[in-house]
C-alpha cells in the first residue's frame, strides 16, 4: 500500500491553502458589501462547508481501510462496519444535546472550534494510529469525531442568532426561511467536491492520504474561524439561568419523542418517516457492495458519490421547490416513495457499474421524499413557535434511532447473507450482495403504505374535527336562540312595569 510522504503532505497543504485563498478572494468582496449579519453568515457557512468536506473526503476510503485491517476478509469487514456505524450514530445521538447545552452556556464559537479540533484529532488518529493500534484506533477515532457531527445543529443555532427577531404577528421576509436551507446546501456542495477528491488522493498517494487531507481541511477551518467568526450568542442569553442541566436536556429529548405521537395520523406518518430513514441506512453498504459486484476502487466510489451529491442538491432544492406547488405534497411524496422502491431494487439487480448511474439518474426524484415527508409531518405537528424546537428535536432523535438500526442492520445483513457463509450459491449467487438493497426496498414499501394510511387517517381526523366543530356551533346557536326567547318576555315585562310606574 502506498504511503503519503513528507513532500506529498507539503504539496497538498500548499494546494489547500491556495484553494482557500482563491475562494476567500472571490467571496470576501461580496461579504464586505453586505451587512454584518450576512457577512457572519457567509463566514459560518464556509466553515461549515470545510467541516463537511473534512468528513466526506474520507467517505470512499474508510471501508477500504477497514478491509485492509481485516486482511481482506469481506465478511469480517462488513461486521466491523456495522458496529462502527452504530457506534457513530449513538455518539452523535448523545453529542447533539451535549454540544447544544455547552453552546447555550459558553457560546457558539468555543464549541464550534472544539468540534473542529476533535475532528482534526480523529483524522490524524485514523492516519497514524491505525498503523500501530489497528482497529482500536478506528473505534477511538469514531468516538472522538462524534461531537463534530453537531456542527450542523450549531449552524442552525447561529443562523437563528443572526436572524432579527420580529413581533409574533409580523410577517417574515422570504429570505428568512431560505437562510435555514443554506447549511444543507453547503453540505451538498461538499458531497460534490470531497468524495471524488478523496478517491483521487487514494489512487495517487494511498489509504492514509484522505485522512491527512481531512485533518488539513480541519486546520484550515480553524484558522478561518478564529479571526473572522464573531460570537453570536447574546451575553444576556448566555448568562440567563435556565435551570436545565445536561440530564434535563437528555430527558427532554425522550419527552419530545413521546410527544410526537399525539394522534393516530401523526403516529402513522412518523412511522412512515422512520421506515424511510431506516431504508437509507443501506447506503452504508454501497462501497463494499460495489467492490464485490463491480470491483470498484475508492476512486470509482468517490466519483459516484459526487454524482449523487449533484442530484441531492438539485432534487432537494430547486426541483423540489418547483414541483411541490404544481402537484402538491401528497402526490410528490407518494411518487417519490414508489420511485424509492424501484431505485433500491435497481441497485440490487445491477450487474454493471454504469447501471448504478442509470438507475440513480432515472429515479432521482426519490430524493425528494425525505424533505417533503418531513415538511408534511412538521405542518401537522407543533403549531406554536415555542414548540417547534422540541418537535424538530424529536424528529432528529427519531432520525438518529433509524440511523443506528439501519446502518447496523443492513451491514449485518450484507455480511451474513451477502458475502458470508450463508450466502447462496449456484446460478443466483450473483444476487447475494444485493440482499441489503432488497430489504431496504421492502422497508421503503412499508413507508409508502404507512404514508398513504397516515394521510387517510389525517383526512378522517380533519373531517371528524369539522363535524364536531359544526355540531358545537349549532348547539351554541340553539342555546343562544333559547336564551333570546327566554329573555324576551322578561324584557317586555320590565318595560310594562316601567310604563305602569
Amino acid at each position: 500500500m502506498a504511503t503519503l510522504s513528507t513532500e506529498h503532505c507539503v504539496v497538498f497543504l500548499f494546494f489547500v491553502v491556495v484553494v482557500v485563498c482563491l475562494f476567500g478572494c472571490c467571496c470576501w468582496p461580496t461579504a464586505r458589501s453586505m451587512t454584518w449579519p450576512l457577512s457572519q453568515l457567509n463566514i459560518v457557512l464556509f466553515s461549515n462547508f470545510l467541516a463537511c468536506c473534512s468528513w466526506s473526503v474520507t467517505y470512499p476510503v474508510a471501508p477500504k481501510l477497514i478491509l485492509h485491517l481485516c486482511n481482506e476478509d469481506m465478511a469480517l469487514a462488513a461486521h466491523l462496519m456495522a458496529s462502527i456505524s452504530a457506534l457513530d450514530a449513538i455518539v452523535e445521538f448523545f453529542a447533539n444535546p451535549l454540544c447544544g447545552w455547552l453552546a447555550d452556556r459558553h457560546g457558539r464559537k468555543p464549541v464550534w472550534l472544539g468540534c473542529l479540533c476533535l475532528s482534526a484529532l480523529a483524522n490524524i488518529l485514523m492516519a497514524v494510529g491505525t498503523q500501530y493500534f489497528g482497529l482500536f484506533a478506528v473505534y477511538l477515532a469514531t468516538i472522538i469525531a462524534g461531537p463534530s457531527r453537531s456542527l450542523m445543529t450549531l449552524a442552525f443555532a447561529i443562523i437563528e442568532d443572526l436572524t432579527p427577531q420580529k413581533d409574533p404577528g409580523a410577517k417574515q421576509s422570504p429570505g428568512h426561511s431560505a437562510r435555514f436551507g443554506l447549511p444543507i446546501a453547503a453540505m451538498g456542495a461538499a458531497m460534490i467536491v470531497a468524495p471524488g477528491s478523496g478517491g483521487v488522493l487514494f489512487a495517487r498517494f494511498g489509504l492514509t492520504a484522505p485522512f491527512w487531507a481531512a485533518a488539513a481541511i480541519d486546520f484550515v477551518a480553524i484558522l478561518w474561524t478564529i479571526p473572522l467568526m464573531t460570537e453570536t450568542l447574546v451575553a444576556d442569553s448566555a448568562s440567563k439561568p435556565t435551570g436545565e442541566g445536561l440530564g434535563s436536556r437528555l430527558a427532554a429529548i425522550l419527552r419530545s419523542v413521546c410527544q410526537l405521537f399525539n394522534s393516530r395520523a401523526s403516529s402513522v406518518l412518523i412511522f412512515s418517516y422512520f421506515c424511510l430513514l431506516l431504508s437509507k441506512g443501506v447506503y452504508s453498504t454501497v462501497m463494499l457492495f460495489a467492490q464485490v459486484r463491480f470491483a470498484w476502487t475508492p476512486l470509482d466510489t468517490g466519483i459516484f458519490m459526487s454524482f449523487v451529491g449533484v442530484l441531492v442538491v438539485l432534487m432537494s432544492g430547486p426541483v423540489l421547490g418547483a414541483v411541490m406547488p404544481m402537484f402538491g405534497e401528497h402526490r410528490v411524496v407518494s411518487v417519490a416513495l414508489v420511485l424509492g422502491v424501484v431505485h433500491l431494487l435497481g441497485f440490487g439487480l445491477a450487474s454493471k457499474g454504469w447501471q448504478m448511474y442509470a438507475v440513480m439518474f432515472a429515479t432521482s426524484l426519490e430524493l425528494m421524499a425525505n424533505p417533503a415527508l418531513r415538511a408534511i409531518i412538521s405542518q401537522r405537528g407543533a403549531a406554536g413557535r415555542a414548540e417547534r424546537g422540541k418537535f424538530q428535536g424529536g424528529l432528529g432523535a427519531v432520525a438518529a434511532i433509524a440511523r443506528v438500526c439501519g446502518s447496523a442492520g443492513f451491514q449485518q445483513l450484507f455480511s451474513t447473507f451477502g458475502v458470508g457463509p450463508r450466502a447462496p450459491v449456484g446460478a443466483h449467487a450473483w444476487l447475494a450482495p444485493g440482499v441489503s438493497f432488497f430489504a431496504a426496498a421492502a422497508a421503503t414499501f412499508v413507508s409508502w403504505v404507512s404514508f398513504e394510511w397516515g394521510m387517510v387517517s389525517a383526512r378522517l381526523d380533519e373531517r371528524n374535527n369539522n363535524n364536531n366543530s359544526s355540531s358545537s356551533n349549532s348547539n351554541t346557536s340553539n342555546n343562544n336562540s333559547y336564551r333570546q326567547v327566554a329573555v324576551l318576555p322578561t324584557a317586555v315585562g320590565a318595560v310594562d312595569c316601567e310604563a305602569v310606574d
